[in-house]
């Protein structure tokens, strides 16, 4: 199993934040005015080597210093992968790539982030 390590930069790239550890592989994060921060990424949540890969993600509540447990956004048949993730106001939306109708579609969840 791969890890997440979170680094940061605030300035443009010129100084980064030591790593964090957060989960699985990631591949996308947006920050928002409420400190969250987002990710959305592809993994095989089981053991199994040969199980298919679904887009999962966490939220942080406290600006990345820790991460809530992932869940799996796509749950579906098939191959799930390459993960984009936006937000719109309080709209967060999270797209991918599935194979589950048997060719590569463009799927999304939407979701409302509140407090």
């Amino acid at each position: 199993m791969n890890s997440i390590y979170l680094v940061e930069s605030d300035d443009n790239g010129r100084v980064f934040s030591d790593m964090k550890k957060i989960e699985e592989t990631e591949q996308g994060k947006i920050n928002n005015p409420w400190s969250m921060k987002l990710t959305a990424w592809q993994d095989r949540p089981g053991t199994a080597a040969a199980e298919k890969e679904e887009v999962l993600s966490a939220i942080s509540l406290d600006g990345g210093e820790s991460f809530e447990s992932a869940i799996n956004i796509s749950n579906n048949a098939d191959t799930s992968e390459c993960p984009s993730i936006a937000m719109n106001g309080d709209n967060v939306y999270i797209t991918w790539e599935d194979l589950t109708p048997g060719n590569h579609e463009v799927l999304y969840r939407q979701g409302l982030l509140s407090l």
